[in-house]
């Protein structure tokens, strides 16, 4: 079998496949709401003509919104005794997803506004500037290329627009939570899951880049800016469909001649897929190409020059015998069969669960051949025979032929995510 590809894929059962547990049509927004970092119980929140108040734990969750068409907007207000009124101004409610919000109280009040994402400028532009590092864009590296930074440091200015002069401080950010601050201000939440996945990657790739160089701006102390100069940082927000697309990908990087890829990226437009041979990823064109029925690891092949993407651990259940396929007949369109084995070469039992396996095809399609969920776990040096069917391939995509290949996705309670 051909080689497979192992990535993070959190399954969505009880979901609606965006991660978010909200009514179908309806959107969902909660969130925490602190003073430095300790929870503020009893404060009102109000949003869309709604009102509900936080817990003792400083948590709170609206009934799903009505939204008509993509996405509604609405001010959320949070008021509570002793502190400023705190205020986001045209807060994005998505269908189909959740709004989460991060409120830090403080003395005096506080007004905020969404901003939409990089992508809607919908240029090929690029604002992402050298920074102080010389030489620019170094491929050497001084931090971990197999393991994610724990720890970011932002140059927080509160503003999206690119001003390298721009007056801010150094904050310590935990790196994943970083990226899950990044990707909803640089991508459409609103767009399918692959696109969101990759720009996952890219958001988690063009930071660990500069952690692992020493950082972009030393001058600074700091690794990046919190502007369009790198990433839009905003600790403020995220989404359920874009942390899930960080979670679903963070065991996997981005590397080229064994560094971690500095992940550029730039809007582009809309239907628009072409890669353009520069080496940068265009936003717009993940969304094309997720409507399409392409994978965020075929995006990234497409326009990131000789990369190789891999596990970020070393994981040791993976793939030891290729997939046997078979067809009830030579006709195209006849039941397509498939077995493969898993076998746990570690010195510890492991757990695989939610599995999903693919047939990619030729152009990067993709058909659904369902999964396993077998909760019991794989003893060291025992192996899992997988069998997957599905009736008429051809009835999916009529007139697809060439070289179709086997793909297994798994999480494990690990998270220990290996390619075969």
């Amino acid at each position: 079998m051909r080689k497979m590809l192992f990535a993070l894929l959190l399954g969505a059962l009880l979901l609606n496949g965006r991660g978010a547990a909200v009514a179908s049509g309806g959107a969902g927004l909660e969130g925490t709401v602190t003073h430095g970092g300790a929870p503020v119980a009893s404060a009102v929140v109000q949003a869309g003509g709604e009102r509900v108040q936080t817990d003792a734990a400083g948590r709170f969750q609206f009934s799903p919104f009505a939204v008509s068409g993509v996405e509604r907007l609405v001010d959320v207000s949070v008021v509570a005794p002793r502190f400023g009124t705190w205020k986001l101004t045209d807060a994005r409610l998505i269908t189909d997803d959740t709004l989460r919000l991060t409120v830090e109280l403080e003395r005096t009040s506080v007004t905020r506004r969404q901003s939409p994402p990089r992508a809607k400028t919908q240029t090929k532009q690029t604002t992402q500037s050298p920074g102080s590092f010389s030489p620019s864009y170094s491929g050497s590296a001084t931090g971990s290329v197999t393991t994610p930074p724990g720890v970011i440091r932002v140059w927080v200015t509160g503003s999206n627009v690119c001003d390298p002069n721009a007056k801010g401080t150094v904050v310590n950010v935990d790196f994943k939570q970083y990226v899950k601050h990044v990707l909803p201000h640089e991508w459409f939440a609103s767009w399918p899951q692959e696109a969101l996945r990759a720009g996952a990657m890219a958001a988690k790739g063009y930071g660990w880049h500069q952690v692992a160089r020493g950082g972009k701006w030393p001058s600074l102390g700091a690794d990046v800016m919190d502007s369009q100069c790198d990433q839009v940082y905003n600790p403020t927000l995220s989404y359920a469909s874009t942390d899930k697309a960080v979670d679903e990908t963070w065991n996997q990087r981005m590397t080229r001649n064994g560094a971690i890829h500095v992940a550029f990226y730039r809007a582009g437009t809309r239907d628009d897929g072409a890669s353009y041979n520069n080496d940068i990823m265009y936003q717009w064109g993940t969304e094309y190409w997720a409507r399409q029925g392409m994978t965020w690891d075929w995006m990234l092949q497409h326009y990131y020059e000789n990369i190789v993407i891999s596990a970020t651990t070393d994981a040791n259940l993976r793939l030891s015998a290729g997939a046997a396929v078979s067809s009830a007949a030579p006709t195209w369109g006849e039941p397509f069969r498939a077995s493969f084995t898993v076998r746990n070469y570690g010195t510890q039992s492991m757990q695989l669960r939610e599995l999903y396996v693919k047939l990619r095809g030729p152009g990067g399609q993709n058909a659904d051949l369902g999964g396993d969920n077998n909760a019991t776990s794989i003893a060291p040096g025992a192996s899992r025979t997988i069998q997957v069917y599905t009736p008429a391939l051809a009835a999916q995509f009529p007139r697809v032929y060439g070289t179709w290949t086997l793909t297994a996705t798994y999480r494990d309670p690990g998270l220990l995510i290996s390619p075969g």
